[in-house]
């Protein structure tokens, strides 16, 4: 497996390009027209503000993103108008994601596709949780662990379809 750091803010031409997406509890009032009282309401709404902006406007054109909660291990998955597929990852509340859970979960999201396609982007920069050194080392180690396989004894070698794995970095400016 070969593994790329790209650090500009084009997308890069690959099959599949991963995000994360994170979801936050907030309170919301509504009124009742008959009580005339306000109620508090809590809800999940998607943190999505390190994507794209023709991401974000592409996944809130589909349908079906509407369905997508972004719960810890939940995927979503659409074409790009580029053509590559995108997977969203849905890690949960941000603030609750311990770098162990995402260690896992980027386990398990690599062993899930990565006979499936030969090249992918991964963009860090919402996979990034408080500690951005422990961050980069959970997703590295579940990565690597996850593609070794000791197969010296065994007469037929596991082969895996995916050849080139970037990773993409970017900061935005949010002024």
């Amino acid at each position: 497996m070969e593994l790329k750091l790209a650090f500009d803010s084009k997308l890069p031409s690959t099959e599949v390009h991963l995000y994360s997406c994170f979801q936050k509890t907030q309170e919301v009032k509504t009124a009742k027209k008959s009580d005339k009282k306000n109620e508090t309401k809590t809800e999940k709404v998607l943190l999505h503000s390190h994507w794209p902006k023709d991401l974000i406007e592409e996944f809130e054109f589909s349908v079906a993103s509407k369905h997508f909660k972004a719960d810890l291990g939940e995927t979503f998955s659409f074409t790009h108008l580029n053509g590559s597929t995108v997977i969203i990852f849905g890690l949960g509340e941000k603030n609750k994601v311990t770098r162990e859970q995402l260690r896992k979960q980027m386990s398990s999201l690599y062993k899930a596709i990565h006979n499936k396609y030969e090249d992918m982007t991964l963009h860090l920069d919402g996979f990034l949780l408080k500690n951005s050194e422990d961050s980069i080392r959970a997703i590295s180690e579940a990565l690597l662990m996850s593609n070794y396989a000791f197969d010296r004894h065994l007469s037929v070698k596991r082969k895996t379809k995916l050849k080139s794995f970037e990773k993409s970095f970017e900061y935005f400016n949010k002024t």
